[in-house]
């Protein structure tokens, strides 16, 4: 919340002394107003100054101002490739998120949800918004260890997994979030409730990786729109020459 202090000529924010929109004088009075400076900030309204998403009554800041928060269906972003098991030592696992549109999606509300088959535990949970505030119109994503972020073509936005190792299986998910509510997801080895789509996704071999094909290709059925395929392509378009 804000704190009093004197001398402030700041605007209102998290840890900053004033009433929102005002400045307070050395007194401790806003200049704008007879109310104390200090107290608790009020959440700031669409067209505010903003420095992050709490700020805001829509939880959406985007740059330095508040916005309103846009409503993502089912499919605004896809899990487009996944690669969960490699020959040996499992050092390059990554999840790709596509965006299918023409137009960029704010993150804010976004994020993915690895899952464990055995007990339906959310083994891990990430952010969107850790990667940037927007992710453009036929634009990748990719959650990656570092290997493959390291690696990765300029310009792509990643989020390193760090030691968020991924499951290998039989079955396990990721399922991509907004605002609690699943929007996308894909079982591989086994169906998965509330996490994949229709039937499992094939099981991957360890030398590419599960990819929809086409790239981007959605009937609400993973194992209709994944393929096992023969060369990862993390943060570019997949390349589906696919393992028989």
């Amino acid at each position: 919340g804000c704190v009093a202090k004197t001398n402030n000529t700041n605007k209102c924010d998290d840890g900053q002394p004033c009433t929102e929109n005002d400045k307070c004088d050395g007194a401790g009075k806003c200049a704008a107003g007879d109310a104390l400076c200090g107290g608790s900030c009020a959440k700031c309204a669409d067209g505010k100054q903003c420095s992050a998403n709490d700020d805001c009554q829509s939880g959406s800041c985007v740059g330095t101002t508040c916005v309103a928060k846009p409503v993502y269906g089912a499919n605004a972003l896809l899990i487009n490739e996944v690669d969960y098991d490699q020959a040996g030592s499992d050092t390059a696992e990554f999840i790709e998120i596509y965006n299918p549109a023409t137009v960029a999606v704010e993150l804010s509300s976004f994020t993915v949800e690895h899952v464990n088959g055995g007990n339906g535990n959310v083994v891990w949970s990430l952010p969107l918004s850790n990667a940037g505030a927007t992710l453009a119109g036929g634009g990748y994503m990719v959650l990656c260890a570092k290997a493959v972020c390291d690696a990765l073509p300029a310009g792509i936005a990643f989020i390193d997994l760090g030691g968020k190792a991924r499951q290998n299986g039989a079955p396990d998910g990721v399922r991509l979030m907004v605002d609690g509510k699943r929007i996308d997801g894909v079982a591989y080895e086994g169906t998965m409730v509330g996490v994949g789509e229709g039937g499992a996704a094939p099981a991957d071999t360890g030398d590419g990786s599960i990819a929809r094909c086409p790239n981007g290709a959605n009937t609400d059925d993973n194992s209709v729109d994944f393929k096992v395929t023969k060369v990862a392509t993390p943060g570019l378009l997949n390349v589906c020459v696919v393992v028989p």
